[in-house]
């Protein structure tokens, strides 16, 4: 009975008081936006954003820049995509992915700008865009973003024809599934498999260090405010849903949802 769109306005309430007490900091702009987008209002978000944004672009201190200032052109990006502006979001994960880490490659805005190129229907720009990230397995990236670079080169280059690229990556995450079991899971529903997206689905429901994200996988989420065109791994996901044997491992793992805010992702 946990109506989640309530405790979410409460603490929207609590978090734009921190922007008064930090008026120096970028994480408590962040945390309002992204809260005003779970509540379906992109807008709103936007707003919060752009007022930070001439201290953002310009050499104003800001005390957690640092750390932060990739996480608010991410936050950009995902209102952007809330409100239905692709083309804006692409732009603001890419100022992002520029970023760099000390000297290296922004890893997890380079996935990022990949995933988002894929889901909106452009695999050859996510595959030219995670290049620089061939190499993630030799310590450039965790375990977990080896397996982001993996899950969006793999269903890139399935959608592109290239099996060679798209087996080898599947193999690579069938036998690292454990770094990140909801990857391994979303590229089989990529290539069609739904038979072993529902075999995989349901050992991660059964499985109590798993089956919480597996759940909220299954469970459903408020329609975003916006007319894109769906990705077809959603179209999949919502297929999977419905199969008896993944309902039951679903139910008897706890029990599916609708929540009514919207997904936390693009």
């Amino acid at each position: 009975d946990l109506d989640l769109r309530a405790v979410t306005e409460r603490y929207l309430t609590q978090l734009r008081t921190q922007i008064g007490r930090f008026p120096d900091a970028i994480r408590p702009v962040i945390d309002v936006a992204e809260h005003q987008r779970l509540l379906g209002r992109p807008q709103d978000a936007l707003a919060t954003l752009r007022a930070l944004e001439p201290a953002i672009k310009g050499d104003t201190p800001l005390s957690d820049r640092d750390d932060n200032v990739i996480w608010w052109w991410d936050q950009m990006s995902r209102a952007h995509f809330a409100a239905g502006d692709v083309p804006a979001a692409i732009a603001a994960l890419r100022t992002a992915s520029a970023i760099k880490e000390g000297n290296a490659v922004n890893v997890s805005q380079t996935i990022n700008l990949a995933n988002l190129q894929l889901t909106t229907g452009d695999p050859a720009g996510a595959m030219a865009t995670l290049k620089p990230l061939d190499g993630a397995g030799d310590g450039t990236a965790s375990p977990y973003g080896v397996m982001q670079v993996v899950g969006v080169r793999g269903c890139a280059s399935h959608r592109l024809g290239q099996q060679a690229v798209a087996d080898a990556d599947l193999a690579y995450a069938r036998s690292h599934s454990s770094d990140a079991p909801s990857t391994f899971t979303m590229l089989q529903l990529c290539r069609g498999d739904l038979d072993g997206a529902a075999a995989s689905m349901i050992a991660r429901l059964e499985n109590k260090d798993q089956r919480h994200g597996a759940l909220e996988e299954l469970s459903t989420f408020d329609a975003p405010p916006n007319t894109l065109p769906r990705d077809p791994v959603d179209l999949a996901l919502a297929t999977l849903r419905t199969r008896p044997d993944v309902k039951a491992a679903a139910q008897k793992a706890g029990g599916t949802r609708h929540f009514n805010i919207q997904m936390s992702g693009f």
